[in-house]
């Protein structure tokens, strides 16, 4: 170890020693050149950016939950119903009569047309 801080030192003290020799003009180069490769360096990232991702997911499950919200709440249209006057008939209980014995008036319609495919 003792090796190698001497050989640091030594190094250390020839840069230094090389610098103190350059004239004015040579170190006002080198001032600028480092300058200039300063200003070029990348920046470091902006501290909001690490924001973006937290708000983005925030900003996603806000929007699926008010969709699915949205969803649950819709009410279905309702199915048109071309039978009004039939739940009126049944409805009312004038005449139940007719409904009761609906399986009888089935059998005889199908009966009336067996005997019409017959005759034809």
């Amino acid at each position: 170890m003792a090796n190698n801080s001497n050989t640091t030192n030594d190094i250390e003290q020839a840069l230094d020693s090389s610098t103190e020799a350059l004239d004015s003009t040579t170190l006002a180069k080198l001032r600028q050149i480092r300058h200039d490769a300063l200003m070029l360096s990348p920046r470091p990232p902006v501290q909001t950016n690490r924001w973006w991702v937290p708000m983005g997911a925030v900003g996603v499950t806000a929007a699926a939950a008010l969709v699915a919200t949205w969803l649950t709440t819709t009410v279905a249209p309702q199915a048109h119903v071309d039978g009004i006057e039939d739940i009126e008939i049944l409805a009312s209980a004038d005449n139940t009569d007719l409904y009761e014995q609906m399986d009888f008036y089935e059998w005889l319609e199908s009966q009336q047309g067996n005997k019409q495919s017959d005759a034809g």
